[in-house]
């Protein structure tokens, strides 16, 4: 399973990125973005031990998991 965070910065980018200038490539971008296009699976969240077993044994199939309360 993969994640990404931005918090922090090479230093080497620290001035050219700072903090205004990533807010405001987000608030460019977003209206673009579809994150419903890429959920690719979707369990109630009482049924989450199928949903951890699928990452784990078919991650070829899986993009994204959404647990629904």
């Amino acid at each position: 399973m993969f994640s990404s965070s931005a918090n922090a910065l090479d230093g080497r980018f620290s001035q050219r990125w700072n903090i205004q200038r990533r807010l405001q490539l987000v608030a460019d971008v977003l209206p673009s973005l579809h994150p419903t296009e890429i959920i690719t699976h979707r369990f109630p969240i009482e049924q989450a031990a199928q949903a951890y077993q699928l990452l784990d044994q078919h991650p070829e199939e899986v993009l994204s998991i959404v647990l629904t309360y």
